[in-house]
């Protein structure tokens, strides 16, 4: 799926999910706009834990680098980036994965 957004009309995304509906990637490039903040919301996501975002970035000073962790809980996950010009922003969103210590 490629969504164009009116409100970010210079900047694509396409995202998608696996097979074994464990993992979400989305990817935004900004070839057009300058560098702005933007947002997305994910929803639904098939999962019941935290989920794990980690950010990797295609820029001047980045070359598809780990740029971020996070966590978010609930299906409905609120995505803010920093979105460079000209950059590829990649964000992999997972199941966090809970360590029992017994």
């Amino acid at each position: 799926m490629c969504i164009r957004d009116s409100t970010y009309s210079d900047i694509d995304v396409l995202a998608g999910i696996n097979e074994t509906k464990d993992r979400v990637v989305i990817l935004i490039s900004n070839f057009e706009r300058k560098t702005s903040e933007i947002g997305y919301t994910v929803s639904n996501v098939p999962w019941h834990a935290s989920t794990m975002i980690e950010t990797y970035s295609i820029d001047y000073e980045n070359n598809l680098s780990l740029t971020k962790t996070t966590t978010a809980e609930g299906a409905t996950i609120p995505i803010r980036v920093v979105a460079s010009y000209p950059s590829v922003t990649v964000l992999v969103l997972t199941p966090q994965k809970v360590i029992n210590n017994k």
